[in-house]
């Protein structure tokens, strides 16, 4: 399977290992594309998929966050939609085992997860995890960390976050010094709105539908998650 079309993780790669704050945008991109929005629930059906490598990496990224929240408080915080208190996860991955031209099996040529973390008491967590995989067995890694406060407005269908820290690492298999673990500047801690509803999808499961803009016909499901 193909890698997705416009997401490939271009801030990531070792030659732009300083144009970090590109990789929110690029977030925006894996939304929207395509195989992003395929059937999720296919990859929801299929436990293995979902779970091998992922949980691997939302743990480690999990382990990451208690050196973020040591030195720094998040915000008061703001509104959270009873029925979105919780865990919720989006992934996407390629349906097949990648395997190099000798016959060894190389992983999963692309993976990628985000889970939102919504507290009863108004702050929020946002985790992004990606890995790619190449033919020379060159593995790229990015992991996001951020956190703040969000406020729901039912009414009009949006929350917004609003982070006050959070940490960027890159890992490159084929070029360790390039390789990055660096908390995000003041300039990358943007406000971000998302619009959604509140869905049951078709295993019976509460969703929440995301938007990017409130007339978005792409849509990004997040799934309940117990990581």
């Amino acid at each position: 399977m193909a890698r997705p079309g416009p997401f490939r993780l271009a801030a990531a790669r070792p030659d732009c290992a300083g144009s970090w704050a590109a990789f929110s945008g690029s977030l925006a991109l894996a939304f929207r594309t395509k195989a992003h929005r395929a059937n999720f629930g296919a990859v929801n059906n299929n436990p293995v998929i979902r779970m091998k490598k992922l949980l691997f990496w939302l743990l480690s990224v999990a382990a990451l966050s208690t050196s973020c929240k040591q030195n720094a408080d998040v915000l008061p915080g703001g509104h959270v939609d009873t029925q979105a208190v919780g865990k919720w996860m989006y992934g996407s991955f390629a349906m097949a085992d990648f395997w190099s031209y000798d016959g060894t099996y190389q992983g999963k040529p692309f993976e990628l997860a985000v889970v939102f973390d919504f507290k009863a008491n108004g702050t929020y967590e946002k985790y992004f995890v990606a890995s790619t995989n190449d033919y020379s067995n060159c593995r790229t890694q990015a992991f996001t960390y951020e956190k703040g406060s969000v406020n729901f407005n039912e009414a009009d269908g949006s929350f917004t976050t609003t982070p006050t820290e959070g940490h960027y690492r890159g890992f490159y298999a084929c070029a360790p010094s390039k390789n990055i673990d660096r908390k995000m500047e003041r300039s990358e801690l943007k406000a971000q709105t998302y619009y959604y509803t509140l869905q049951t999808g078709s295993s019976g499961k509460p969703t929440i539908v995301v938007r990017f803009n409130r007339g978005d016909t792409n849509v990004s499901t997040f799934l309940p998650t117990t990581w």
